[in-house]
């Protein structure tokens, strides 16, 4: 655009081109004309690109923050530390706050958030111990603790860390079994932290804080043999319970055929004792004086009744 508006310029200076100022001004303007592209081209030169002034690639990781740049006053914000270089060298760190800087000496290399990051880990094929293979995904917590390590351990910690998180990801679910890995993930989170957190400090400067496995899935032939194994597994547990169920009936059945028996025997052993304690009285009555006649008159007693009974049966 520039050089066309230039053109147009020269054109219309073409109708003064018959006279010796024409002629001049022509010149003159071309002469200008031709030092402005060569300063601006000069100047463009110089400026420097937007990937050497924050000391990283131009593929820079979504997880890094671009540094500003230094006009002798800065403001760091909360949570955040900037990384300081004076003449092409480490100089030093500063915290949230203003600070004080030297234009074109110190440089402002590297940002780094203090806060929690989550890194999502993509979803990786793995082979378990029994040579299962299972497709896993899950995300781990990462935070920034040495500064210089984050700046100068790796050109992106945070993808150098997913990438370590998922070797040691397989390294771990190798030597588990399908069962274990389904049912210990707490474990495997915690395996996976610890084996982290031994790199990651002594190479990228970052602390992981946890690790979520977040799904595991097996093969369609997997799931189709477990969901036949719960439903054999829930059909053995309605059997059990049913046995368990007829099992307590008939105990319960036996228990009170028995206590009713024994209740009955009380009851004949009672009613025998009743008369033989009946009998004794009647024959310790009959050996007292007067016992006999008494005993008679009662037969007799008995005898009429049963005998007025009989007679009013038959008429």
């Amino acid at each position: 655009m520039n050089r066309l508006f230039k053109l147009n310029e020269l054109r219309s200076l073409s109708h003064y081109s018959q006279s010796a100022g024409g002629l001049r001004t022509i010149t003159t303007c071309s002469s200008l004309i031709g030092k402005h592209s060569i300063v601006s081209s000069s100047h463009s030169s110089l400026v420097p690109s937007h990937s050497v002034r924050n000391f990283r690639s131009s593929s820079r990781s979504k997880y890094e923050i671009a540094p500003p740049i230094n006009w002798g006053i800065r403001i760091v914000p909360e949570k955040r530390a900037f990384v300081i270089h004076r003449f092409g060298k480490y100089h030093r760190t500063l915290d949230s706050g203003i600070h004080f800087l030297i234009p074109i000496v110190d440089k402002i290399a590297f940002v780094h958030s203090l806060k929690e990051v989550v890194v999502d880990m993509p979803n990786q094929s793995v082979f378990t111990k029994d040579n299962v293979r299972i497709e896993i995904e899950g995300a781990i917590y990462l935070k920034v603790e040495d500064y210089k390590r984050a700046s100068y351990g790796s050109e992106h910690p945070f993808d150098a860390s997913i990438t370590l998180a998922q070797d040691i990801t397989r390294s771990v679910i190798a030597n588990l079994s399908l069962d274990k890995t389904l049912s210990e993930r707490e474990n495997l989170n915690d395996r996976i932290v610890r084996e982290l957190n031994d790199s990651c400090k002594q190479e990228y400067g970052l602390k992981c804080i946890r690790c979520v496995i977040k799904k595991i899935t097996p093969p369609e032939k997997v799931k189709e043999s477990m969901e036949l194994q719960a439903d054999a597994e829930r059909k053995k547990r309605v059997k059990i319970l049913d046995s368990e169920g007829e099992k307590e009936a008939a105990i319960n059945k036996a228990e009170g055929e028995r206590e009713a028996a024994f209740l009955a025997a009380e009851g004949e052993l009672a009613r025998a004792d009743a008369t033989s304690k009946g009998l004794a009285l009647v024959s310790q009555s009959l050996k007292e004086i007067g016992g006999l006649e008494a005993a008679s008159l009662k037969v007799a007693e008995q005898y009429v009744d049963a005998f007025g009974n009989r007679i009013r049966i038959l008429s």
